[in-house]
């Protein structure tokens, strides 16, 4: 099967694998009762996906199809370099993809005109999977040019952007899931991998928790970089989550002018 058909496919297979493991797991294990009506939430959240997802499949390039291209023309630092696609070299072009994700995570929170674009995302004054889809039209426009560049730049080998890309719908439906994990296990995975409880902290409406906590996979960035908050003062079952400036309830149309007219905090 040609490497494009394998990469369409595992889209779909794990964007509907996660989202139906996900909110089960919500339903049965939930770490805490809804803050707000969840209705209301998930058909505005529901609705940007939608459009998100029309965006991107209209576009007229993506970040797998840049990559697919980089290889065939030997573009890119990976190709430069001839490194050829073993083990060490698929699993270090993975490092460094998920790596720039964390850098351009860090860029939509410290440079303001970003941060316009992002405050859709942190505006949701609860904290489950729909959140994870929650994200303003002209924030995914911004993200699949830089990852479009990211591949053209380093030209990895199209079996670490396959995991990379797959990786990063997985975790994005998992890391916003309202699951509860046990204690002694979410210390362990948080070692190495972003958790749902280590996320949840970065939605959180306090200023010195929110914004911390950017890996989307991978914990040790945070680590690496002095981003990583490990409880919230208040506790897991304490967080409060959105933006202080902003009510609870927004209009999807609020929200789409949000970057034009909010002043970010």
């Amino acid at each position: 099967m040609p490497i494009e058909q394998v990469h369409g496919l595992g889209v779909i297979v794990t964007t509907l694998g996660m989202f139906i493991l996900v909110v089960a797991l919500e339903l049965f294990w939930p770490a805490r009762a809804a803050l707000v009506p969840v209705a209301p939430r998930w058909r505005v959240n529901g609705a940007l996906y939608a459009m998100n997802f029309a965006l991107v499949f209209a576009a007229p390039i993506s970040a797998f199809g840049v990559a697919i291209a980089a290889n065939a023309n030997g573009f890119g630092l990976f190709q430069w370099f001839e490194l050829g696609d073993g083990p060490w070299v698929v699993f270090s072009a993975w490092l460094v993809l998920d790596l720039s994700l964390y850098l351009l995570h860090l860029a939509y929170h410290r440079l303001p005109w970003l941060w316009r674009l992002h405050r859709t995302h942190h505006a949701d004054a609860d904290f489950d999977i729909s959140t994870g889809v929650r994200f303003h039209p002209l924030e995914t426009v911004v993200t699949v040019a830089y990852r479009s560049a990211v591949a053209a730049l380093l030209g990895p080998p199209l079996i670490a952007m396959l995991v990379h890309e797959l990786l990063i719908i997985a975790f994005g439906f998992y890391t916003h899931g309202n699951l509860r994990v046990p204690t002694r296990a979410d210390r362990l995975l948080r070692l190495v991998l972003v958790t749902p409880p280590m996320h949840s902290i970065h939605h959180s409406v306090e200023p010195g928790e929110g914004g911390s906590n950017l890996g989307g996979v991978l914990s040790i960035w945070d680590r690496l970089f002095g981003t990583y908050v490990a409880q919230p003062a208040a506790g897991q079952s304490g967080l409060r989550f959105g933006l202080a400036d902003l009510p609870a309830a927004i209009r999807l149309r609020d929200l789409l002018v949000l970057p034009f007219r909010a002043r970010p905090a």
